[in-house]
C-alpha cells in the first residue's frame, strides 16, 4: 500500500505540476495534544489517528494518505520510516504553513523538495517526474559481489521449471535466503526460500546479471493530463509446477502513467483459464476504483467509463451476460461485483489480443523482446543513459 500510494502522488503531481516537499523527525518529539513524549514510530500514529487536529481528512482504504478540502488543497502522505511528503496544488506557502504548525508540535527538520524517498531517487524537471533506484541497485551489485558480471537482456528463462522436486542438486541455503531476502527477487524465487536447489541459486544470479545491465532504469511521469484511467489484466493459469495454481497480474494507468501494479498466486487452483482470468479482472476492478478514489480526494473527477483490457473472451462474457449459468456459481460474488460496476456504466471490458497483452510479464517468464517491447510500454527508461 505505501509504495503504490507513494507511486500514485508521484504520478499525480506530475500530472498536475504539483509543488512536493518532504519533512523528517528525529527519533524522539513531544506532542502538546498528547502531553508525553513519544518514541520511535509513534508519532506516525498520532498523527494518522488525529487528522482532525490539522484540518485534514483520511479516505478509507489509504490509511497514511489525507487531504485537505479547500481551494488551495493540500495532500499529506506519512510514511512510518520518518518522513512525511506534502503536495500542494496552487500555492507552496501552503506548504510552509503546515510545516509551521506540525513544528510547533513535532520536532522535525524541513529536507526540501523530495529527492529520494524508501531508496527511491526522483530526479524532476517542469513537465516529467522519474522513478529509479539506481543507488540501491548499485549498492545491492557491489554487496553481492556481482557488479561485475555479465548482464542479461530479461531477468527470467523462458520455459523455466523451478519448483520443488525431488532428487535436485543442493545448493547454499544461508546464502540463497539472503540474496533472495536482499534483492527482493521475483516471486518465483522467493517461493522456494527452504527447498532452493542450484537451478534456482543460479535463477536468483540471473536476476542479478539483469540488474547489471539496467541500474538506472525506472519509470517516467509525464504531465499528459488525467482523461484516461484504464487498466489491464491477465493470468498464467496452472502456471505453478508444483501446486498447480495460477498466476494472475494487473498494471493500471492514469493516462499513459503506470500508477499500481501487481503479481499474485491464487490461493485456490482454478478449473478453468476462464474462472482465473476472471477473477484477475475483478482484482483489476477493485484496484481501478482505488486509484479513482484516490484521485477524486486530490479533485480529480472521471466521468467517462474506465476501460480494463483482457485477452479471454470467455472471461468477458461472463461479465457481460446477465444470465446466471452453473458453470460460473464458482464465482459467482466476484461476478455481483463486476455485473454492478457494469450496470453502473463506470466501467467497460474491451479484449485485446494475447500477443498484445502487457501483463504478461507479471504472470510467466517471456522472451527478451516480448520483455523489452512490454518495459517500454511501461514508460520505463534510463534517464542516466547517454544520449
Amino acid at each position: 500500500m505505501l509504495a503504490n500510494q507513494s507511486l500514485q502522488g508521484s504520478s499525480s503531481g506530475s500530472t498536475k505540476n504539483w509543488n512536493n516537499q518532504s519533512t523528517g523527525r528525529p527519533n524522539n518529539f513531544v506532542c502538546s495534544h498528547c502531553g508525553e513524549t513519544s518514541h520511535l514510530k509513534q508519532w506516525y500514529y498520532e498523527i494518522i489517528g488525529y487528522p482532525e487536529w490539522w484540518d485534514f481528512s483520511k479516505k478509507e482504504g489509504a490509511s497514511n494518505h489525507m487531504t485537505r478540502d479547500s481551494s488551495r488543497l493540500q495532500s499529506v502522505h506519512l510514511s512510518p520510516q520518518s518522513v512525511i511528503s506534502i503536495a500542494n496544488v496552487n500555492d507552496p506557502c501552503e506548504i510552509k504553513l503546515l510545516q509551521y504548525y506540525l513544528a510547533a508540535e513535532f520536532e522535525m527538520k524541513d529536507l526540501g523538495q523530495l529527492k529520494y524517498f524508501l531508496g527511491i531517487e526522483i530526479p524532476r524537471s517542469a513537465q516529467e517526474i522519474s522513478l529509479s533506484q539506481r543507488k540501491y541497485v548499485l549498492d545491492l551489485l557491489t554487496e553481492t559481489r556481482m557488479l561485475a558480471c555479465k548482464p542479461v537482456e530479461n531477468p527470467i528463462k523462458m520455459n523455466h521449471r523451478l519448483g520443488s522436486f525431488p532428487n535436485q542438486a543442493p545448493t547454499d541455503i544461508g546464502r540463497y535466503q539472503w540474496l533472495v531476502g536482499y534483492s527482493l527477487c521475483c516471486k518465483c524465487c522467493s517461493q522456494l526460500m527452504h527447498t532452493p536447489s542450484k537451478e534456482h541459486m543460479n535463477a536468483t544470479y540471473k536476476i542479478l546479471r539483469y540488474l547489471n545491465g539496467t541500474p538506472g532504469k525506472g519509470l517516467l511521469f509525464s504531465k499528459d493530463g488525467v482523461s484516461n484511467f484504464e487498466g489491464y489484466t491477465d493470468a498464467d493459469w496452472s502456471g505453478n509446477q508444483t501446486t498447480r495454481r495460477s498466476t494472475s497480474g494487473y498494471f493500471m494507468f492514469v493516462e499513459e502513467n503506470l500508477v499500481t501494479w501487481k503479481s499474485k498466486k491464487e490461493k485456490v487452483v482454478a478449473r478453468s483459464s476462464a474462472e482465473v482470468e476472471y477473477r484477475g479482472m475483478a482484482h483489476g476492478v477493485r484496484k481501478l476504483f482505488w486509484v479513482r478514489s484516490i484521485l477524486q480526494d486530490l479533485w480529480i473527477e472521471h466521468a467517462k467509463p474506465m476501460n480494463l483490457y483482457c485477452d479471454n473472451k470467455s472471461a468477458i462474457e461472463i461479465a457481460q451476460n446477465p444470465v446466471q449459468h452453473d458453470r460460473v456459481k464458482h464465482v459467482e460474488v466476484n461476478r455481483h461485483f463486476i455485473r454492478e460496476k457494469l450496470d453502473q456504466n463506470i466501467i467497460q471490458f474491451l479484449f485485446m489480443r494475447s500477443e498484445s497483452q502487457i501483463v504478461d510479464i507479471l504472470t510467466k517468464a517471456v522472451s527478451g523482446r516480448i520483455f523489452h517491447h512490454v518495459i517500454g510500454k511501461l514508460g520505463m527508461i534510463d534517464i542516466y543513459a547517454p544520449t
